[in-house]
């Protein structure tokens, strides 16, 4: 019904086709790299997941023991890992990912790891992965 409609939009109003193959291929380009693929189930391999908590946890590059800013190093930047507790809805099991150590992490810093925190329903599809 949708392919109805657009043909019918190109026809009588004259719109070029061309034009729509490019917004095809750019809005196609977008989804692609807004989607993780490291984020899937590590039980199921499912990426109908949720998130159900997520921890910033930062730290200086240098750091005293207490864990304060190493005032010796010039460029010692404030850095943060963050860790999110994601929930299949296929098979209620529950995933810790955890990102790589930057300055500004968000839900799209890369993730580095992926470990199964709660077993879900039926037999295990996946394991604990460690990306590079």
């Amino acid at each position: 019904m949708l392919f109805l409609w657009i043909y019918i939009a190109f026809k009588f109003f004259d719109v070029n086709w061309m034009l729509f193959g490019e917004i095809v291929v750019v809005v196609w380009i977008y989804i692609a790299y807004q989607l993780d693929r490291n984020k899937e189930c590590a039980w199921c391999k499912s990426r109908d997941i949720s998130c159900l908590n997520t921890e910033l946890n930062t730290y200086y590059s240098h750091s005293k023991k207490d864990g304060s800013a190493d005032n010796r190093y010039k460029n010692n930047k404030l850095v943060g890992r963050l860790t999110s507790i994601y929930k299949c809805n296929k098979c209620i099991a529950e995933t810790e990912f955890c990102s790589e150590s930057v300055s500004n992490a968000s839900k799209k810093t890369k993730i580095v790891s992926k470990t199964l925190v709660k077993n879900g329903d039926g037999r295990r599809q996946s394991s604990d992965d460690y990306y590079s």
